[in-house]
């Protein structure tokens, strides 16, 4: 084994997933890229990696193997970067690169809800899957706060084989105007099975799956389905593989990814506008609670007090009082054109597109002028 490159760990399979090929596409299209030597191994040759490499990649979907793996690679001193599983899951600060399944299923749930549905199952849930754990809270969640008619009896767990919960589903179709499975694969087992049944899709039960997978087009009717980007995952993992080993102090950090939803025919090819999240209506009823707007400024605000440099920070001193374009300029010893290329920098990092916003935000929340003062006096790193 070389002594450099990215060590891949990935959960042994019968078949394959789909998105597990896809994924490890990513991970060796990237790699070649970058000219990194790609190392597929087993848990058992993580003791040889050791003092070779500060992470590794683990692919998986399975929470027990993916905790023995993390015990292996702890005992290593090597950084998991996780692909397929939640790391809250294991209760410690992991690196991941993950799809947002918490705005995955609060997606479907809502459209659903504007598409006039109000009682939901979920079919097909898999205990021992992080992510299906992660649908599972948000669709209770979500159908809870749109008062629709599901709790955790409408949930449909798979025990050996997903035709257990299937079949059930369809024997009690009759409470449900539509179901929510967490794959593709799923979803076209049950309009298979609503076809026998002679359950009618769509017009007595909407279906609607995840992956957009190529079975989920072929099916009767096509599916309507959250489209993922898998080989996605494989090139943001090897990005954040180079950014933790060539930065020692960074100790974990997680991409998010986002999809989008595909309306086809097992919802009658419907597509209403967007439901606004139901976050944002219970901030309307109760202002106290609004804190959405306010988190995006302050990180804002962060993200471009962290960009500046001792010019930008005299700048930002001459905004909070109130001096002129001209009069910065002047005060600062440069040129009115630097002066407007460093503050529509500034714009960009804050999130905002004007001065007056700007000004706002640093008078709001930039009070502790002697602070700010040692920021500005601060010697140059």
């Amino acid at each position: 084994m070389e002594s450099n490159g990215i060590f891949v760990l990935v959960e042994p399979a019968y078949v394959m997933p789909v998105w597990f090929e896809k994924g490890i596409l990513g991970l060796q299209k990237s790699a070649a890229k970058k000219r990194l030597p790609l190392h597929l191994i087993s848990p058992e040759e993580l003791s040889d990696c050791r003092g070779k490499t500060k992470s590794a990649i683990v692919v998986s979907s399975r929470s027990d193997w993916t905790l023995g793996v993390l015990s292996r690679l702890r005992d290593c001193g090597i950084k998991p970067i996780l692909i397929g599983t939640v790391p809250e899951e294991f209760g410690e600060t992991i690196s991941a690169v993950i799809f947002n399944q918490n705005a995955f299923m609060e997606t479907i749930v809502c459209y659903l809800y504007q598409c006039g549905r109000q009682k939901p199952a979920l079919v097909g849930i898999n205990s021992n899957s992080s992510n299906d754990n992660t649908k599972y809270h948000t669709f209770l969640s979500v159908t809870e706060s749109l008062k629709m008619e599901a709790g955790k009896e409408d949930v449909f767990l798979i025990d050996d084989d997903i035709i257990g919960a299937i079949e059930l589903f369809c024997e009690n179709s009759q409470k449900y105007d539509c179901a929510i499975c967490p794959n593709d694969y799923i979803a076209v087992c049950l309009l298979e099975a609503a076809r026998r049944h002679k359950i009618r899709v769509p017009e007595s039960l909407y279906v609607v799956g995840m992956g957009n997978m190529l079975v989920s087009m072929c099916s009767t009717p096509a599916l309507t389905t959250f489209q993922h980007n898998y080989f996605e995952v494989g090139v943001q993992a090897v990005n954040l593989w180079d950014l933790l080993e060539h930065n020692p102090n960074l100790d974990a950090i997680n991409i998010l990814l986002h999809g989008e939803l595909v309306c086809r025919g097992s919802t009658a090819y419907q597509n209403p506008p967007p439901y606004e999240s139901f976050h944002s209506s219970t901030a309307r009823e109760h202002p106290e609670l609004s804190i959405g707007k306010v988190n995006r400024t302050i990180r804002g605000l962060e993200n471009c007090l962290l960009q500046c440099d001792q010019l930008d920070f005299g700048i930002i001193r001459e905004i909070i009082l109130g001096s002129s374009l001209e009069d910065t300029a002047e005060a600062l010893f440069i040129s009115q054109g630097t002066l407007r290329y460093r503050l529509k920098k500034m714009y960009q990092a804050a999130g905002v597109s004007s001065r007056q916003e700007l000004e706002r935000i640093l008078k709001r929340y930039v009070t502790n002028h002697q602070a700010f003062d040692e920021l500005l006096n601060a010697p140059a790193p």
